[in-house]
Formats: structure tokens, C-alpha cells, sequence
């Protein structure tokens, strides 16, 4: 327990080459261009909000429930939250693991790919509305196997889930939200813990919502048009908002 562990250094992987084309690269320059990305992490976004116009999430647990607001949530949205209760009971110790014996865990993960496929590969069942394509967590573990940044990959946990710390929900004060930031949330059914759009709301400026009735953990890659478009839309009323002049 007394090794320091930091978000930065889930980046330390075996080095490895990667074919860019000019065309991405000049899109991902326009891209940052329009978006500032605080360093080195999410969470220091949060702290210092000048460094960012806008914040969209799709992933917001919450510390506790307002029950001032409990009444005002729709029924899918309680739907949700049975399931996210259910996952906070019988499935969520993965996160306990990795922040507590990182070491340990990373090492059996390293040793074997098999074991490494069988820890990822779960997730990507469990975790999502309908089971992805084989080769896609295919790929998705080896990427983690060929660039050895398994064990590494853990250490993130053990910030926000070390003993005496209470996680990293999205409405503990030290992550709160600037209220001059537009904040952007959307919404998908199979989340692991799907905050209905009333919570969400108390946490920051909600400008931007949308609530989708399909999508689980990994939205990007099971709803990924709809998940763009979110993105695309947000990006271009927060910059709209912003004065900033042009289309994105």
C-alpha cells in the first residue's frame, strides 16, 4: 500500500508502432483545436474549469441518492436504478480488487493471456446490452497483452477506492461541476449505474440531454452513431453558447 500510484501511469506501455494517416492526424488537430483537453486527467478538468468550455458525460454514478428527488425519475429511469443496485451489490468488488491489490491482480493478468481474456472478456459481455463481436474484445485484450500495460491499467483504482476514500462519484464537492460550464449528459438504459436526468441535473449546468433507449457501459461502441452525434450536437451548442464563431 505505500506505492504511489497515479492516473498518468496507466500510459506506460511496451513501445509499439502505429500507421496514422496525414488525413486523421489533421482531423484530430482540428478536433483539439475547437475542444481545449486540460492535463493530465478528467479530473483536473473539474478543478480547474478554465481549462475547458464544456464537460459531456454518459457515465455519472453518484455518491448517495437525493431523496429529495426520488419521486422525480420516469420508469425506465427506475428501471435503471434496480439494475444499478443489483451491480453495486454482486458485481462491482472488480473495482475494490484493482485499488486494493493492484499488484497482485496485474501480475496474474500479465502471466497469461487466457486470464487476461477472462477478466476483460466478462466486462464486455456483462456490461453491455448485447454482446459485442468476439473480435472486438479480441482486440481490445490484446491491445493490453502486446503493449504489456495491463498491470498498469489497474493502478487509476487506487486513487478513488483506496481505504478511507469513498470512491469517485460524480457528486462528491472536490469534483463539482463549474456552474458557468455547459454540461452535458447522456443518458443509456443498460449503464451500470444509470443516473436518471433530475440527479444529473443537480451536479452542474445541465445544458445538453439525451436519454436513449438503447446502450450499456461501453456506448461508444454499442450505440456509436447516436453516441457521436450526442457529442456533435453538445460540442456545437456549447460552442454556439461560448461565442465561438463556426461550425464544428
Amino acid at each position: 500500500m505505500s506505492q504511489q500510484f497515479i492516473g498518468n501511469d496507466n500510459a506506460r506501455i511496451t513501445p509499439f508502432n502505429v500507421h496514422i494517416s496525414d488525413e486523421s492526424l489533421d482531423q484530430l488537430d482540428q478536433l483539439l483545436s475547437i475542444t481545449p483537453i486540460a492535463e493530465p486527467t478528467y479530473e483536473n478538468t473539474l478543478l480547474d474549469g478554465d481549462r475547458r468550455f464544456a464537460i459531456h458525460v454518459n457515465f455519472c454514478i453518484m455518491e448517495d441518492e437525493p431523496e429529495h428527488l426520488e419521486h422525480d425519475i420516469t420508469v425506465a429511469e427506475h428501471k435503471g436504478l434496480v439494475r444499478a443496485r443489483e451491480f453495486m451489490q454482486t458485481g462491482s468488488s472488480y473495482a475494490i480488487q484493482h485499488a486494493t491489490k493492484p499488484a497482485t491482480i496485474g501480475l496474474v493478468l500479465s502471466t497469461n493471456p487466457i486470464a487476461l481474456l477472462a477478466w476483460i472478456g466478462e466486462k464486455f459481455l456483462a456490461w453491455t446490452e448485447e454482446d459485442p463481436p468476439v473480435s472486438l474484445i479480441l482486440e481490445s485484450v490484446s491491445l493490453y497483452w502486446f503493449t504489456e500495460c495491463a498491470a498498469t491499467s489497474l493502478w487509476p483504482y487506487r486513487i478513488f477506492y483506496t481505504p478511507g476514500v469513498d470512491g469517485n462519484p460524480h457528486n462528491m464537492s472536490e469534483y463539482t461541476i463549474p456552474a458557468d460550464k455547459p454540461f452535458g449528459y447522456s443518458y443509456y438504459p443498460y449503464e451500470l449505474y444509470p443516473v436518471p436526468k433530475a440527479w444529473a441535473a443537480k451536479t452542474g449546468n445541465l445544458t445538453f440531454f439525451r436519454a436513449h433507449d438503447n446502450g450499456g457501459h461501453f456506448a461508444a461502441i454499442e450505440q456509436t452513431e447516436a453516441f457521436l452525434k450526442d457529442l456533435e450536437e453538445f460540442v456545437q451548442e456549447s460552442r454556439a453558447a461560448a461565442g465561438f464563431a463556426g461550425s464544428v
